[in-house]
Order: C-alpha cells, then sequence, then structure tokens
C-alpha cells in the first residue's frame, strides 16, 4: 500500500512535468500531495511506533540470552577447571587403579571444555558486532 501511494505521486508529479502544468495548478497539486503524505503518515506512525517496540523487545531478549548463556558457559568452565584440578590432585596422590579413569575423565573435561570455550568466544565476537553496529548507527 505505501509502495503503490509512492508511485502514484511520482507518477501524478511525472506527468505535471511531462504536461507542463501552469504553476499555479502545479502548486496547488503538491500541496494536495504534501497534505495526503502528513495524514497517511499520522495513519502509520502508531504502526510504526508498535513496530520499533517490538525490534527492541526482541533485542533486549537475545542479549539478555545471551548474557544468562555466557555466564552459564562461564560457571562451566570454572567448575571444569576444579574438577580438573582435584582430579589432578587425586592421580598424583591417590591409588593408581583409579588413575587411569581420573586421566579419561580428564580428557573428555578438555573437549567440552574447548567446545564451551569456543562457543563462549563466539558469543563474546557477536557482543562486539553488535556493539560496533550500534556505534556506528
Amino acid at each position: 500500500m505505501e509502495k503503490a501511494f509512492g508511485e502514484f505521486i511520482e507518477n501524478a508529479v511525472t506527468a505535471a512535468v511531462n504536461n507542463a502544468i501552469p504553476t499555479s495548478v502545479n502548486h496547488a497539486f503538491v500541496t494536495a500531495v504534501d497534505q495526503a503524505v502528513k495524514e497517511k503518515m499520522k495513519e502509520l506512525e502508531p504502526a510504526i511506533e508498535k513496530r520499533v517496540a517490538k525490534e527492541i523487545e526482541s533485542a533486549m531478549e537475545k542479549k539478555t540470552k545471551r548474557a544468562i548463556r555466557k555466564a552459564e558457559l562461564e560457571e562451566r568452565l570454572e567448575q571444569l577447571y576444579r574438577m580438573r584440578c582435584e582430579r589432578g590432585c587425586l592421580i598424583n596422590s591417590g591409588p593408581q587403579t583409579w588413575n587411569s579413569w581420573l586421566e579419561n575423565k580428564n580428557e573428555e573435561d578438555e573437549i567440552n571444555q574447548v567446545r564451551w570455550r569456543s562457543e563462549l568466544d563466539e558469543l563474546t565476537k557477536e557482543e562486539e558486532k553488535i556493539k560496533g553496529t550500534a556505534q556506528q548507527g
């Protein structure tokens, strides 16, 4: 609808110029078009405001989810570090029968650590990209 309205205005202005309508008639037409545009904008303002509010709400929700996920990953990595340290102490002082199991568990945790660290880095890069875009805008 907005596009059709814009095309109507463009076509009308082109016709006015091409047909060399007298200046007073052209001025009256332009004034009428300006008035129609103002009225249309008044109609569209609530919809535009609602859309902008939805976009802001969506952005805040995404930001909150990222912050929560980032905190979860940081906590997991911290717990993982503590567990690996505790296992290291057990390996150094504990009975030999547990050592291979503890070492295998540390290897599994190392894989998780790499995956979680990578996800955390991606979240950080995404935040920096969003901040950079916001500062430019």
